[in-house]
């Protein structure tokens, strides 16, 4: 695949996370890997206005020519595809029900939601929320990349999601499944029936 293909791609993904509400202004960035380093949408263009001239390309030492700058988390990026070699797209969206979730006050760190869905359950699980740390600073890149070692997403303090895969729409897919989970927990307004941890392991001893 050509480096125009892997834009046009990138660009479609783009219009996709605007048109399904995921961001709104300029905000939220998307990359995946390339040769050499990865294309990563420009610093403070919308995702709506995604264009072959303006994605960027960034080698590993976080260099790049031009007049476009990308996204001021790019080093968030960077450090997310070193910490697993198996991650080829990295998504980072503000969807309104996942950041309400990243918002909440009592939540506990080390699952902030429950898992209503048997596909979340599979998919998510006990999805992390880290302290806030401030958008493009090497504490916040190095928070999410030490839990995405570990895992495909997590929720970043009064901030966003950040959701990986081996695709971009294997990466988007799962920030619209913890979308609609935080989206199914504020519905259900402390009312609702959640999957229990033995369901759970049920679900990924079936299933994978």
């Amino acid at each position: 695949m050509t480096l125009s293909e892997q834009k046009k791609g990138l660009i479609k993904i783009c219009h996709s996370i605007h048109s399904k509400g995921m961001v709104s202004g300029s905000g939220g960035n998307v990359s995946i890997m390339v040769d050499g380093g990865i294309l990563i949408t420009a610093s403070g263009v919308s995702l709506e206005s995604a264009a072959e001239d303006n994605i960027v390309f960034v080698d590993h030492q976080e260099r790049f020519s031009g007049p476009i700058r990308p996204s001021k988390e790019t080093m968030l990026h960077l450090r997310c595809y070193a910490a697993r070699s198996d991650i080829k797209a990295v998504v980072h969206v503000h969807s309104v029900y996942s950041v309400a979730l990243s918002c909440m006050r009592f939540a506990q760190e080390s699952s902030i939601v429950p898992a209503y869905t048997p596909g979340y359950g599979i998919r998510v699980g006990k999805l992390p929320v880290i302290p806030y740390f401030c958008p493009g600073s090497e504490e916040l890149a190095m928070a999410v990349s030490s839990s995405i070692a570990e895992r495909d997403s997590v929720l970043m303090r009064n901030h966003g999601l950040v959701a990986v895969g081996r695709s971009l729409d294997e990466a988007l897919n799962l920030a619209e499944e913890i979308e609609e989970n935080a989206k199914i927990h504020f519905i259900l307004n402390g009312m609702g029936t959640c999957l229990t941890d033995a369901q759970i392991e049920e679900l990924h001893a079936n299933y994978h």
